[in-house]
């Protein structure tokens, strides 16, 4: 080898080294750890569903939230029970991503498309951290993009990859939909292309495809449903699986000895037919180890416990309500033109969607039009910091879909970059039209790269019991601030109590006994079906004590979050005569500790009901009256074109205007899914005092009359169905 040879794979070997140790050191400032458990409103029910999962409560029964079992592996608020499972499963999917990452960015043929990739996957590190889930479907979406590697036993990745998708389905339900989804869309564009093809072989290939990722993804979800019945459940689908295995066995061979008597009756002897015959053994064979499986599965499934399927149900529940429950709708010019330019970057990118399809990557391509579906509907439902999600995704998604195109003219190539380009800078646009500091955003990431704390990452790393002491130790003095004064510690010490709304750090701040309502937090109560899951939950087995908290989030009255189970709460609590008066702590002001009533205060049979109905912005009277409480359930009903939009974009919020007889106005926004269950609309106190008084029984905040109102009224029926229901109550006013 000449000097200059050696010379230059020396030089070689140095830049290879170089990136290796700045991807590691990459890595490395951008570890996800584990975070100590903090006071309001997304981070108490980050810390909820990590107790919930230590403590063995089923998801789907006694906990329904966006979030399923193993949704503290992402949640990543740690506690004292699973801070090393947190912290070794965060470093395997950030290691994973980063591997899976460069692998990709290697294999890519130019220098444009690497710097591309590249920039898109830093995005959502530099704009919001960038949580474990996403990085979990961007490791599923890449993979899918090594179509050479897959489709050379697509039969078998369909499984793994299924099973990858039943694991995902109970950390997100969302993402469980996102990685199942995407990976049946690809499969179908397979499909699709053994169709045209018309080849017998891969139609056979791709359909067990399909039916591989679907088996493989409920068994999955169903096998890690709860920890306390892992083992079980395995048993059982292993159990499946060896007796619809032995069916299969038995049939193929039955079909090969049938057809090789028939073979030496005729004395056939062709290699055509006798290869034809082998097909259709396999065939049959595996056909009845499809039936007999999905046959037990299904068997298995309906009769087990913990219900695969109510999780599912009430899963989908949530889901399907968010989309109305909690939309918002900023009536502002600059977040009109936000939405402008993110429609913008829809076309654009579905466009170039369409070209790969057009270039042989059908399955490829409709799986990126999901994931791009699914990222706008979250960002945009919520036009707040949910943004952030899809500004921060997109880059990615035009980048691993232009990948896929190898030989473009020049001329293409610059149109190309160019809108490559313009999605990047959206991607920093339109957070700012909507008010973020993605200055100080990009500050903290960039911080994230010093020496100091990259090495403070990797002191972590090394010494784990450390960081878990320094956990503890900040979530102690962070829940001081919750922390409730001694006398009502003592009073409730031991006894069942659940926490109204949503400020569950209480449990952990004073070592509660709690005993949580289904959908543990008001406001995700977001269709009738949750809130008498709520209601069945407290009714059934009433607590002994309430923390309760007059608080709503996006202007709706806190009587509405949850209706029934909140008027269940008003005929069977009232504020605790030990502690009368409101609980104050450094962080929580004017809590009210409710106590149980020996018997309900409400009349079990409501009387003199009244049907009717209004139009939008059309007032509706009433006559309060003290000794009863007027329930109205009000049903929306969405017009043909409003259930699309709603599908697939948002529902426009529903305001109801209040007229109070004392003379004042307001309007507080109503979710159309759950207000038929009958909301309380004769007395809707307006603040914490007038809160306190009506739990008491005493009259406060009367109201004269109502109407209804929303921005886009189209997108409902003219007519909204109002059932007036009196209630009388036993205890007089005060």
């Amino acid at each position: 080898m000449s000097r200059l040879q050696q010379a230059g794979k020396t030089r070689s070997t140095i830049v290879s080294l170089f990136f290796v140790l700045l991807a590691i050191y990459g890595w490395l400032a951008f570890v996800p750890i584990p975070k100590p458990i903090t006071v309001g409103l997304d981070p108490s029910w980050s810390y909820a569903i990590s107790r919930a999962a230590v403590e063995g409560l089923i998801f789907g029964k006694d906990i329904i939230f966006t979030y399923g079992p193993l949704g503290y592996l992402v949640a990543v608020a740690s506690i004292k029970e699973n801070f090393f499972i947190l912290l070794y499963f965060g470093i395997l999917i950030n290691l994973a991503f980063w591997i899976i990452s460069i692998i990709r960015i290697s294999s890519l043929q130019t220098i444009a498309q690497k710097i591309s990739l590249s920039l898109s996957l830093f995005v959502p590190y530099f704009l919001w951290g960038f949580a474990l889930d996403y990085q979990i479907l961007l490791i599923f979406i890449i993979f899918l993009s090594f179509e050479k590697l897959l489709n050379k036993s697509l039969r078998w990745w369909s499984v793994g990859l299924g099973g990858i998708a039943g694991f995902c389905l109970l950390t997100k339900f969302t993402l469980g939909i996102g990685t199942f989804g995407s990976l049946f869309l690809y499969i179908l564009g397979n499909l699709w292309d053994s169709i045209k093809s018309k080849s017998s072989t891969r139609i056979r290939n791709s359909i067990f495809c399909l039916i591989n990722s679907l088996l493989a993804t409920i068994s999955v979800s169903f096998v890690l449903l709860n920890t306390q019945y892992y083992l079980l459940n395995f048993k059982k689908i292993l159990f499946c699986l060896i007796v619809s295995g032995i069916i299969g066995i038995i049939f193929y061979k039955s079909r090969n000895k049938v057809l090789a008597n028939i073979s030496d009756d005729l004395a056939v002897s062709n290699e055509y037919n006798s290869r034809n015959s082998r097909l259709s053994s396999e065939m049959i064979g595996w056909s009845c180890f499809y039936i007999i499986y999905s046959l037990s599965l299904m068997l298995v499934i309906f009769y087990s416990y913990p219900s695969w399927t109510d999780y599912i149900s009430n899963s989908l529940q949530i889901s399907s309500g968010y989309s109305s429950a909690m939309s918002i709708v900023e009536a502002k010019r600059k977040f009109y033109l936000a939405l402008l330019l993110a429609v913008s970057e829809l076309v654009v990118i579905f466009g170039c969607i369409t070209w790969i399809i057009k270039k042989g990557y059908l399955g490829f391509g409709l799986a990126l039009s999901l994931i791009l579906f699914l990222t706008f509907k979250h960002g945009f439902v919520r036009q707040d910091g949910h943004i952030m999600i899809f500004v921060s995704l997109t880059p990615f998604i035009i980048s691993i879909c232009l990948s896929k195109i190898e030989l473009i003219k020049l001329d293409r190539k610059k149109l190309l970059l160019s809108l490559n380009l313009y999605i990047l800078l959206l991607a920093f646009i339109i957070p700012l039209l909507q008010g973020f500091d993605v200055k100080e955003a990009m500050s903290q990431s960039v911080n994230r790269f010093y020496p100091g704390n990259v090495a403070s990452n990797l002191g972590w790393i090394i010494s784990p019991n450390s960081l878990q002491l320094s956990n503890l130790q900040e979530s102690r003095t962070n829940l001081q601030s919750v922390k409730l004064p001694e006398n009502v510690v003592n009073l409730i010490d031991g006894r069942p109590i659940d926490i109204i709304p949503w400020e569950i750090s209480l449990v952990e701040a004073n070592q509660l006994n709690w005993k949580p309502r289904p959908i543990f937090q008001s406001y995700s109560t977001y269709t009738k079906i949750l809130d008498n899951l709520n209601f069945q939950s407290l009714s059934k087995d009433p607590r002994d004590y309430l923390l309760y908290n007059f608080s709503a989030i996006d202007g709706r009255h806190p009587f509405f979050d949850e209706p029934k189970t909140f008027y269940y709460v008003f005929c069977n609590y009232q504020p605790s005569a030990k502690i009368p008066d409101f609980i104050n702590t450094s962080e929580l002001k004017e809590i009210i500790l409710l106590e149980k009533l020996q018997s309900s205060r409400c009349l079990p049979i409501s009387q003199g009901q009244q049907q009717t109905s209004i139009t939008w912005n059309s007032p509706f009277s009433i006559e309060p009256d003290g000794s009863k409480t007027i329930l109205a359930k009000i049903k929306f009903k969405y017009s043909p074109w409003g259930k699309i939009y709603k599908t697939l974009f948002r529902a426009p919020p529903v305001l109801m205007n209040i007229n109070y007889l004392d003379g004042s106005r307001t309007s507080y926004r109503i979710i159309p899914e759950n207000s038929e269950n009958g909301v309380i609309i004769s007395h809707l106190p307006r603040n914490n005092g007038e809160a306190m008084s009506f739990l008491k029984g005493q009259v406060t905040a009367p109201v004269k009359s109502f109407s209804f109102s929303t921005i886009n009224p189209p997108l409902y029926a003219p007519k909204i169905e109002i059932n007036i229901m009196t209630q009388q109550t036993l205890t007089p006013p005060l």
